[in-house]
């Protein structure tokens, strides 16, 4: 399957750096790339894409990249049904691992995310794409959507809410065998 977002970077490009040496790489999405990620990610439009990466040679083999991934896209209200747009800015920090690579354990908080690879690149694109799919608000509402009356929750009167409803009183199964032992 070809990505919709692909840019392909041999391993090459960042291997043969010296070390420290980071290689700085671009990614814009085109509007057709845009309309089929708005299809992949069932929303209504990705009007814009794009991503600064500094990539580096990481340890074992592994390439880092880190940088800000920006877009503007358009999703349905969840209240409303109508189409709002919504800001993306995120700062990215990703971990290539080279093909055969097991992910690592790391449980640090600020850890990058690992994405595994196959062959001699490096898919920055579908990085990029998975990335905008990570950021998307799950639950889009137009600050100014009111849910309809018959379909808001009943308010609980404060009095009740601490209180227990009085369940019936089941009998006490061991009730007849405390009577024999006192007989």
């Amino acid at each position: 399957m070809t990505p919709e977002l692909s840019r392909p970077l041999p391993w090459a490009a960042i291997r043969h750096r010296a070390p420290g040496e980071g290689r700085i790489e671009r990614i814009e999405a085109t509007p057709a790339e845009r309309a089929a990620l708005a299809r992949r990610f069932g929303i209504v439009a990705v009007d814009s894409l794009n991503a600064e990466l500094e990539l580096r040679a990481g340890p074992g083999g592994t390439a880092i990249a880190e940088g800000r991934l920006k877009a503007v896209v358009v999703q349905e209200c969840i209240v409303s049904l109508k189409p709002i747009e919504q800001a993306i800015d995120e700062k990215l920090r990703l971990r290539f691992l080279p093909e055969g690579a097991e992910p690592g354990d790391d449980t640090e908080f600020d850890a990058p995310d690992e994405i595994p690879t196959e062959g001699e690149a490096i898919e920055l694109g579908e990085a990029i794409a998975e990335s905008l799919a990570l950021a998307l608000d799950p639950y889009p509402r137009d600050p100014l959507a009111a849910i309809p009356e018959e379909f808001q929750a009943p308010e609980e009167d404060e009095s009740e809410q601490d209180t227990v409803p009085d369940e019936p009183k089941r009998p006490n199964p061991f009730a007849a065998l405390a009577a024999l032992k006192k007989t």
